[in-house]
């Protein structure tokens, strides 16, 4: 009987070690189980930080291709802009040019005003009465000599005023002659006028400098209007800038320099023959001084072709 117990005993031994067994297989399966499930969401999560590291470096890509086509509209642009300046200038020189040129052909013309006309007037006529004039209001003894490669009226004024004269003096000494003798004989006639023909353009630059013109005279200051200029105690009058940006004036300095040097200087003349003067003066007073320089202003473009041209430049100049 006692026997029959231990074998017992030992089967529910053997039962209970059985029992424990299944039960560590359970929770490794469940372990199993939980570790594949979780091996399942790493690989989605590698799978998704993949996807996501792709579309970074392909939007990385887009961005630096859109910087570098915004860099070379930004290129363009600028470019544009040298060549606006490059054309503005050459439209301003060839416009100073033209009025230069039709100044010169101006150059034996007066303008009379205030000489009223006679009746039935003809172009003789009119060459008759400037004579007349010439000779009674300005004392010109000797009108009569007085050659004239053209003499006729203006268009009828709008203020009611006698119609201008405009007459062509063969010889310029006579021009001369008469415009000198015009602020001391009519300086107590004021219905009569007598001044040099201009450009419309140069006439309204002069109107413009009138109210100035009359500013320094009562400053009992010597000032008079020479072309397009006024000019105060023998230098030209220029009125300081208020309230420009540097940009719109004619004389302001460029960007910073990388290199530390000074910053470049650009600026613009009001007449054609300064910017010459200014320009032929370089080549002899600077030659001894390589700290400056003075060079034409042109676009980038221009100036890269004119670069490259520099070694073939000295290697002529040394020659063979």
């Amino acid at each position: 009987m006692s026997v029959m117990n231990q074998k017992l005993e030992n089967v529910n031994n053997t039962n209970t070690v059985l029992h424990q067994q299944l039960q560590k297989l359970d929770l490794l399966e469940d372990i199993s189980k939980k570790l594949q499930i979780f091996e399942k969401n790493m690989r989605e999560m590698k799978i998704e930080i993949n996807n996501m590291k792709a579309t970074q470096e392909q939007q990385a890509r887009t961005l630096a291709k859109e910087e570098n086509h915004h860099h070379i509209i930004e290129d363009r642009v600028k470019s544009m802009e040298q060549v606006n300046t490059y054309l503005e200038n050459e439209n301003f020189e060839l416009k100073e040019q033209f009025l230069r040129l039709q100044k010169h052909s101006m150059k034996y013309n007066l303008i009379f005003s205030g000489i009223k006309e006679q009746e039935n007037e003809s172009k003789e006529d009119t060459e008759s009465v400037i004579k007349n004039f010439i000779a009674t209001e300005l004392e010109i003894r000797d009108a009569n000599t007085i050659a004239f490669q053209n003499v006729h009226r203006l268009r009828p004024r709008n203020d009611g005023k006698p119609i201008n004269i405009i007459a062509r003096f063969s010889q310029y000494d006579d021009h001369q002659r008469v415009l000198r003798a015009v602020p001391e004989k009519l300086k107590h006639k004021s219905c009569y006028s007598v001044q040099q023909q201009y450009p419309a353009e140069i006439n309204e630059r002069r109107r413009a400098l009138v109210p100035k013109l009359k500013e320094f005279q009562r400053a009992r200051r010597n000032a008079r209007i020479i072309y397009d200029q006024l000019i105060v105690d023998g230098q030209p009058y220029e009125p300081p800038p208020r309230g420009v940006p540097p940009e719109q004036q004619n004389v302001h300095r460029l960007r910073p320099r990388n290199d530390g040097k000074p910053i470049n200087i650009i600026a613009r003349f009001s007449q054609y023959d300064d910017h010459q003067r200014v320009l032929r003066a370089v080549p002899e007073k600077l030659k001894h001084k390589s700290c400056y320089s003075v060079q034409q202003q042109y676009p980038a473009e221009i100036n890269e072709r004119r670069r490259a041209l520099v070694p073939k430049l000295k290697r002529v100049s040394k020659g063979p």
